[in-house]
């Protein structure tokens, strides 16, 4: 029985999907649990305003550094530039928690048949916290608040010749990518509400999906960064931002591609199987016109 169910598996494309599609939901769920722990919980950026959370954080940075558990040249202001930013906290901080909050409620179908008004409404809140996180990117631009500028030195700086970085490759300039990133991430939230309001919900399914890949990007990010961190805690401020950089590059790939491959592989399970019903019916067609004229 267990061989037959594998054989049917494998022979059966939708099938097949259908069970990779649950993956990558469990997966982008737990992404999202990770951002709203990160903002909310802990080290939860978010409340790095209460003086009290603050000095917490400060504690915990030095208690670290003290054990030889973190980097010796990680500044403490990646953790606390926030802190006398209330209007970043509240645009591009918080938002973010309550996007990533709200993306179940969006990709699970099950949400979408089941429970419509609840998939209506939470969508409102998800691309009105989309839009609000761009105006707080905005703002930590313009406050010069990138780690390229107020924790690291400015890219392109001196690392080891045996180490790759992101400047290597020609960005030099971590305001411009992140700007281009932030437009990409405001235009398929835009395209995804206009396809839902001309009653196309195919169009407003796939620019959905590649809008989340555009933002669920920073929870891998965080992870490969961290992990870096861990692995290399002797490493040069000029080291730790390049790894901070092939981080983001590494993860964005990966999100991007992933986006892409879910919308194309849904159209092409979408034409094959209106081409398997056009088939159908044309065969029902002919059958019935074949009955008719033995009759």
């Amino acid at each position: 029985m267990a061989e037959f169910s594998t054989s049917q598996l494998l022979q059966n494309p939708r099938r097949r999907w259908k069970y990779i599609m649950m993956l990558l939901y469990a997966v982008t769920t737990l992404m999202c649990l990770n951002i709203v722990k990160d903002v909310l919980v802990f080290p939860a950026s978010y409340r790095i305003g209460d003086p009290q959370h603050a000095e917490l954080m400060v504690s915990r940075y030095r208690e670290l550094k003290n054990q030889g558990k973190s980097p010796k040249s990680m500044p403490l202001s990646i953790f606390t530039k926030y802190q006398e930013h209330r209007a970043v906290r509240l645009t591009h901080l918080f938002p973010a928690a309550v996007w990533s909050a709200t993306i179940p409620l969006q990709l699970y179908p099950g949400v979408r048949k089941k429970c419509p008004q609840v998939h209506k409404m939470a969508g409102y809140v998800f691309f009105a916290s989309c839009f609000l996180l761009m105006i707080g990117l905005g703002l930590i631009i313009s406050r010069g608040l990138m780690c390229s500028r107020h924790d690291f030195p400015p890219l392109g700086v001196p690392v080891p010749d045996d180490k790759f970085s992101i400047a290597s490759i020609g960005i030099a300039n971590e305001e411009l990518v992140a700007l281009s990133m932030g437009l990409w991430f405001t235009y398929t939230a835009l395209a995804a509400v206009l396809a839902a309001r001309r009653g196309d919900f195919v169009r407003h399914q796939q620019f959905a999906v590649r809008h989340i890949g555009s933002g669920i990007w920073v929870a891998i990010h965080r992870l490969l960064f961290v992990d870096m961190l861990t692995q290399n805690r002797d490493d040069p401020p000029a080291q730790i931002k390049s790894n901070f950089d092939n981080a983001t590059i590494v993860s964005l790939a990966l999100c991007t591609f992933v986006a892409e491959l879910v919308v194309r592989r849904d159209l092409s399970l979408g034409r094959r199987q209106h081409e398997t019903a056009r088939t159908t019916t044309t065969s029902q067609t002919a059958a019935k016109i074949m009955i008719k004229k033995v009759q």
